[in-house]
């Protein structure tokens, strides 16, 4: 048996998620298909897995690096500097089910207990880029669903009606939400220990 890291699926590229299945995507029901993120990625499985080295991986991050440097990766969308990169880490670590998101100049270090799997199946790629997805949809909602007569009056309600949130605030409620709903589905069975 194997019980140190082996990747089972690495993401790299645009992750974000198509707009129009944002929504049924944060039900929680299942988990985030490939092919339901924007893209362009590429599948970069072998070549995090060639980075295990003594059941560890270190990928330090900085400003000025790009995991696009890393052997075995490049950068699915050269010509385009807008879009946020993100590497997506599903693996097994001691034959329990762990993922791990990052941002493309983030450092990345695993396994970690952090990383494991809650519930009966893994949530899939969900990069912090899909927090300003959600602030302009809900932002669009409330405009369509209570409109003010002047855009003086909108920014005047939205401030003093509720704190505006950070993007780490909305993806941590975001993360949260989709862990809640999928907890609450019929089979949630309490986590097994594992201390490493």
């Amino acid at each position: 048996k194997r019980r140190g890291v082996l990747v089972r699926k690495a993401l790299y590229g645009n992750l974000q998620l198509r707009p129009e299945l944002l929504h049924a995507v944060l039900q929680g029901e299942r988990p985030i298909q490939p092919e339901e993120l924007q893209g362009p990625w590429i599948d970069v499985t072998s070549a995090v897995q060639c980075l295990v080295e003594q059941s560890i991986v270190r990928v330090h991050g900085s400003a000025t690096y790009s995991k696009a440097d890393l052997p075995g990766f490049y950068n699915p969308t050269p010509l385009n500097s807008q879009v946020e990169l993100s590497l997506y880490v599903l693996y097994d670590f001691r034959e329990t089910l762990h993922e791990v998101i990052v941002d493309d100049r983030e450092s990345l270090t695993m396994p970690l207990r952090k990383h494991l799997v809650s519930g009966d199946h893994p949530r899939g790629p969900f990069p912090s880029s899909n927090v300003e997805l959600l602030l302009r949809r809900r932002q669009l909602e409330a405009e369509v669903a209570s409109p003010c007569s002047s855009p003086r009056q909108q920014a005047t309600r939205r401030v003093t009606h509720r704190r505006i949130r950070t993007s780490e605030e909305e993806l941590q409620r975001a993360v949260k939400c989709h862990t809640v709903l999928r907890m609450q589905g019929p089979s949630f069975e309490p986590l097994k220990r594992e201390f490493y």
